[in-house]
């Protein structure tokens, strides 16, 4: 273990982690120190200070001992996902960190992501901890065959969405009958190694080969698991629905004697004076009388949100603030959505689960609709800070240099030398 004392020399002193630390910091000082880094006079501090102690507290985090080992590489990546990852269960961050034989502190990564700075993050912990890191192999998603559509459509009362590809397997959550689901990748006979590991005498793991048409997927409220193709339709895009089923309803099908019974949950949308649901690619007509909770979509226009951000443009940013004479990013999106009477949580973190996936990365700048909530990443990949989109690449927010202002997401702003849309995780949707 010895070449590991140049190793532990890096753990305080790793420049390139540093480095990109101090480039997010003018923009938004959320993003790079954390909560038990702070005391009263932390931002009083010099940049280069508070870099120097945000780089060297979370380094420590990931590795208490100040000794890194290839011994404990899974731990270094475990750790990784709890400092920066809010809710694993609303993202993918499956990374393998392998030693290479015959060096002393050289690794490999591989493994899948959904957001892309969970790569760059994790290789620059592995790297801050001062190990080499050889070679990148970690996948980017959605990453899926050429002939397969992005989203499917339940066709089902509810399409599963479990542990394992499996039917038998543990179901993690379910989308209703005319819902949709975001397609990431297909599955993979490895995906049932957890399986076996599980498995007991009482209760033993299926040794049957993985079977065709399984793919790793993500609901509206952003949870992932494993859904069978047998249960969708494919489509291109995802959409709103018009309404929810309240009570369940019987239909006549035209070439079923038996009929359908649309289940309580099932979205449905607009047809003519009545609704209809997507059963199996076809339209199925709903009566209007049906028993249905119409769906509320925030109409805001971009003038609406400027007007109820008036009494706040040009504040300054403080950490922590909410009100004029000083607010935060999350205390800005939380004062604009509490004067329409929702009441969203404190931290952007938290603020991340509320509502609907509406687009991820890039397409947040093309789908991105007024009132929507737009969430950014820090260097790492933790959830960092938020804004309301106003439209296209148009975004209000508050962030350390500028205070509360309209930016772009497609343009650098004061204080960054990256557009923001670099840094756009998801945009989510919460009826008004």
């Amino acid at each position: 273990m010895a070449g590991f004392a140049v190793i532990f020399l890096g753990l305080f002193n790793s420049n390139s982690f540093a480095a990109q630390a101090a480039d997010a910091t003018p923009a938004d000082a959320e993003s790079t120190v954390s909560v038990e880094l702070f005391d009263a006079g932390f931002h009083r501090l010099p940049p280069a200070e508070r870099m120097r102690r945000a780089s060297a507290g979370y380094l420590s985090r990931i590795e208490p001992t100040g000794k890194p080992s290839v011994e404990r590489l899974s731990d270094y990546i475990a750790r990784y996902i709890e400092a920066n990852v809010y809710d694993p269960r609303y993202t993918v961050c499956d990374v393998r960190a392998e030693h290479q034989p015959g060096t002393t502190g050289t690794v490999m990564l591989t493994g899948d992501v959904l957001v892309p700075r969970y790569s760059s993050g994790i290789e620059s912990t592995m790297t801050g901890l001062g190990f080499n890191v050889a070679r990148n192999a970690i996948v980017v998603l959605p990453q899926l065959p050429s002939d397969t559509m992005p989203y499917g459509e339940a066709t089902t009362s509810a399409a599963s969405l479990r542990r394992f590809p499996r039917h038998a397997s543990e179901q993690m959550n379910s989308v209703p009958l005319g819902g949709w689901v975001r397609l990431l990748r297909a599955a993979r006979p490895s995906d049932l190694d957890g399986l076996a590991a599980r498995s007991t005498r009482r209760n033993p793991a299926s040794t049957a080969p993985l079977e065709q048409g399984w793919f790793l997927g993500q609901s509206p409220e952003g949870y992932v698991g494993f859904v069978s193709s047998d249960d969708l339709h494919p489509i291109g895009n995802t959409f709103e629905a018009d309404a929810m089923l309240m009570k369940p309803i019987h239909v006549a099908l035209a070439d079923s004697d038996v009929g359908l019974t649309v289940p309580l949950g099932a979205w449905l949308r607009r047809a003519g004076d009545g609704w209809s649901v997507n059963f199996q690619g076809k339209s199925i007509a709903i009566p209007a009388d049906a028993t249905v909770a119409r769906a509320r979509a925030a109409t805001l226009e971009p003038a609406d949100i400027i007007a109820m951000a008036s009494p706040l443009m040009q504040t300054g940013y403080e950490w922590g603030g909410t009100t004029e004479h000083g607010i935060d990013c999350s205390g800005f999106t939380q004062f604009i959505f509490k004067s329409r009477g929702i009441f969203l949580p404190r931290d952007a973190e938290q603020q991340s689960i509320v509502g609907n996936l509406v687009a991820e990365g890039e397409d947040v700048a093309r789908l991105a609709q007024p009132g929507d909530l737009i969430f950014f990443l820090n260097e790492r990949g933790k959830i960092s800070h938020v804004g309301i989109s106003l439209g296209g690449d148009r975004v209000m927010h508050s962030n350390n240099a500028s205070g509360v202002h309209i930016g772009q997401l497609l343009t650098a702003e004061k204080g960054t030398t990256e557009p923001l849309i670099e840094r756009t995780l998801f945009a989510r949707r919460v009826s008004f």
